[in-house]
């Protein structure tokens, strides 16, 4: 038996602002040429991200000092962009007081 990795698509739960079709883009743009497929709103990168399973044992191995920004810096060639036209990849909730602003901004 062969275990296979598959890409997988790094979304974190501060960061579900985003609508399902920004994550369908990213997918979709597994295909290009780019083993790193990031959204891209205006002149910012967002969220999600999805990252080839060539990256894996390199973003397990990340210290807490580190970030997925490092294994971007590392491999800049290998980003590929998909422009989408929605905010919601820009926003992320890591405070008490961004998620009851996120809140609100869903309720309205």
């Amino acid at each position: 038996m062969r275990f296979v990795q598959r890409d997988k698509v790094v979304r974190l739960c501060g960061q579900c602002l985003c609508q399902d079709v920004g994550i369908r883009l990213v997918r979709n743009g597994r295909g290009r040429p780019g083993n790193i497929v990031l959204p891209r709103f205006g002149d910012r990168r967002g969220h999600p991200a999805a990252y080839s399973a060539a990256y894996a044992d390199e973003i397990l191995a990340l210290g807490p000092e580190n970030s997925l920004r490092d294994v971007l810096a590392r491999h800049p060639s290998d980003v590929l962009e998909v422009r989408l036209d929605d905010a919601g990849i820009l926003e992320d909730m890591d405070t008490p007081d961004e998620y009851e602003k996120a809140l609100d901004a869903h309720r309205s």
